[in-house]
């Protein structure tokens, strides 16, 4: 579950500000957290743990990233659709329909505001709604 590794990974790391994911060197040690992963190292370490889990990571891209950070700035930071669009260096030609899917989360459906999702003590999600596996097995 996504929800509970992310949690993990901010009570592990110690990590209050900067990048969620910072750059890492030599044996997994974090870099300050003011410089951030790249796109290609994220992917590869993204995917490597996908392999370590069974999940065939070839099927993975980093695209996803890209739809939750246009959520999180529409919905959450209240960034105008125009600001987001010139800010992702996204085409001029998008239809409403690729815009709107852009726009509507799994997420608008939960209880729990957006801002408090990733906190590392809720509970409320952690049986995957898709899959109906736990992260405490």
């Amino acid at each position: 579950c996504i929800v509970r590794g992310i949690r993990a990974w901010l009570r592990m790391s110690g990590i209050r500000n900067g990048y969620l994911f910072p750059r890492i060197y030599g044996y997994d040690q974090l870099q300050s957290s003011s410089k951030h992963l790249s796109t290609r190292n994220f992917l590869k370490n993204f995917r490597k743990s996908l392999a370590d889990i069974g999940e065939p990571p070839m099927l993975y891209t980093v695209h996803a990233f890209r739809r939750g950070g246009t959520q999180f700035l529409h919905e959450d930071k209240g960034f105008k659709l125009s600001k987001i669009l010139r800010w992702g260096k996204w085409s001029t030609n998008l239809t409403y329909a690729t815009i709107l899917r852009y726009l509507i989360a799994d997420t608008d459906l939960m209880r729990t505001p957006r801002s408090q999702i990733m906190l590392p003590d809720n509970d409320e999600y952690d049986t995957c709604r898709y899959c109906r596996r736990s992260c405490t097995h």
